[in-house]
């Protein structure tokens, strides 16, 4: 990167996969909105950064792991 935003940024270094995601509203935000214009001016840039996740519901949640169908 060079010009202005030179010698910004979050270096980061794994040997791991993983998920994120960089966006201008909180989870809370976004959930409690039922349409985009309900969305609140955003002032701010949310950084979440997850391990892993396995999917709506979860592994586990209804009984049977995920592991255990494959």
């Amino acid at each position: 990167m060079s010009g202005k935003m030179e010698g910004t940024g979050i270096p980061t270094e794994t040997d791991r996969t993983f998920e994120f995601s960089v966006l201008p509203y909180t989870c809370h935000e976004i959930e409690s909105a039922e349409h985009i214009f309900e969305l609140p001016a955003s002032y701010a840039t949310v950084l979440r950064i997850l391990d892993m996740q396995t999917g709506v519901g979860g592994d586990e949640s209804w009984g049977h792991g995920l592991t255990s169908l494959i």
